[in-house]
């Protein structure tokens, strides 16, 4: 027997030929794999016989359930954490205004002012948040010299 060529739909081919040293005879078994059609093609002789492999459906191994129950877990925690993104913005965007309610208040009721500089100073204290902040941070005293000087600031700038 010759050595039979690979044909295009077995792209790995070999021949394996196994002797019996009492006889003269050779038999020689041809197995071809097909990676395209994932089929196995095995030849004793001139017989043929033709199999395909079916995927029987197995349950997913460990690496693929640790996978699965990874992306489940980051799912679930993108969705907490959007939540609390949100909860964390509207807490915020409560805390701001309720700061900046409280900085009114307390410049309305200063006597230390002139109407027209506790209008400029609400103003100025509406615009800047970061402000408000310092502003209710400050000791009585510390508030004062504190205004003077953002009115004088805001003076300058307005000629």
């Amino acid at each position: 027997p010759g050595i039979v060529p690979p044909s295009p739909a077995a792209p790995s081919t070999y021949l394996a030929s196994d002797t019996d040293a009492g006889s003269a005879a050779m038999s020689s078994v041809l197995t071809s794999v097909s990676r395209q059609d994932k089929r196995k093609i095995s030849a004793l002789g001139s017989d043929i016989s033709v199999t395909s492999s079916s995927k029987q459906a197995r349950p997913p191994s460990v690496a693929v359930k640790a996978q699965q129950e990874g992306n489940n877990a980051i799912t679930s925690l993108a969705d907490v954490l959007k939540d609390f993104g949100k909860t964390l913005t509207d807490t915020t965007a409560a805390t701001a205004a309720n700061d900046l309610a409280r900085a009114v208040s307390m410049v309305s009721q200063s006597t230390m002012f002139s109407d027209d500089d506790k209008m400029d100073l609400i103003d100025y204290l509406g615009l800047n948040e970061r402000e408000v902040v310092k502003y209710l941070n400050m000791d009585e005293k510390l508030r004062v010299v504190w205004v003077q000087r953002c009115l004088a600031n805001i003076r300058a700038r307005s000629t």
